[in-house]
C-alpha cells in the first residue's frame, strides 16, 4: 500500500464496514462470458431500504465498467495496454450504514511493457463513493475510477 493513503484508505474502509448492516461484493465468477469473449453480469443489491441493479460489461478486449444509474466504473481491465488491473476485476463491496449507501472499490494497478507484459510497477488503488439517487458520489481515494455520466434530462 501507499502508506499515508493505504492507512487513511483502511481506517475510513474499516470504519464503513463496522458501521454497516449489511453489506454485498459482486465477484469475478458473477460474469458470465460469450462465445465473443464479451462479459456481462446483472447483479440486484437489496438492501433493507434500498435496491440497486447493477451491471459490469467487459470488451472482447478486456476492458470492463459497473454502470450504476448514469455513472460507468472501470472496474474491470486486462486489456494490457500499459496498465491494467491485478485479478481483471476490481474489489467491489457495497455497504449499508442507517440510511446510506456506500460503495468501496479497491484493488492494485500494474505498470506493464506493452510488448513483453513484464510488470514495471504496482500501486494500491481505491475510492470509496456514496450512492444518491443512482448517481455514484466520490468522496474518498487516490483514483477515480469513473469513466462518464450520462447527461441527465
Amino acid at each position: 500500500m501507499n502508506t499515508l493513503f493505504g492507512y487513511c484508505f483502511y481506517i475510513m474502509g474499516l470504519m464503513i464496514a463496522g458501521s454497516a448492516e449489511y453489506s454485498e461484493s459482486i465477484l469475478k465468477k458473477d460474469i458470465v462470458w460469450d462465445d465473443y469473449g464479451r462479459g456481462f453480469a446483472e447483479k440486484r443489491i437489496s438492501f433493507p431500504n434500498k435496491h440497486l441493479l447493477l451491471t459490469i460489461e467487459v470488451t472482447s478486449k478486456g476492458n470492463g465498467t459497473m454502470q450504476i444509474g448514469d455513472d460507468f466504473l472501470t472496474v474491470y481491465d486486462v486489456h494490457n495496454d500499459g496498465l491494467l488491473y491485478e485479478d481483471e476485476l476490481l474489489q467491489l463491496v457495497f455497504y449499508a450504514v442507517g440510511e446510506s449507501l456506500f460503495l468501496v472499490v479497491d484493488g492494485h494497478l500494474l505498470f506493464t511493457d506493452e510488448k513483453t507484459d513484464d510488470v514495471a510497477g504496482r500501486q494500491y488503488i481505491g475510492a470509496i463513493y456514496q450512492i444518491k439517487e443512482s448517481k455514484a458520489e466520490y468522496l474518498f481515494g487516490n483514483h477515480s475510477f469513473l469513466l462518464y455520466s450520462l447527461p441527465r434530462k
